[in-house]
């Protein structure tokens, strides 16, 4: 699973498989940044692996920010995906999902209880 990340001047946004359901690897994360100038707040939800930074763009930049979780936290950056291949993805296995389902429905409907209904079908 790739890391997707966001960050606006102010905000950075991570979701890592490294975070989610892994308390030991976010506690680290999050002291990492306790009391460093610059960062205001961290929230992290261990059920999503996600990350949310918030900071003070003139004393710390997201780079910086990226960086540090790198190189101390043990988030690979590296497999970073971004803001449009994270939607793309998410919304290629729903219309996956869908596709199976309106299928799955149209086939129970047509079949019914015999296979004259399956041929009409086909015709």
């Amino acid at each position: 699973m790739a890391v997707y990340l966001h960050s606006v001047p102010g905000r950075l946004r991570i979701k890592s498989p490294v975070l989610k359901g892994n308390s030991g690897k976010r506690d680290l994360v999050v002291n990492l940044f306790q009391g460093f100038d610059g960062v205001k707040s961290i929230k992290s939800n261990p059920l999503t692996g996600s990350l949310a930074i918030n900071y003070c763009p003139e004393l710390i930049d997201a780079e910086m920010i990226m960086d540090m979780l790198e190189n101390k936290g043990g988030i690979d950056l590296s497999k970073t995906i971004s803001n449009d291949e994270y939607l793309h993805n998410a919304f290629s296995k729903a219309g996956g999902f869908v596709s199976k389902v309106l299928f799955g429905s149209a086939m129970d409907m047509a079949l019914g209880d015999s296979a004259l209904s399956f041929l009409s079908v086909l015709v």
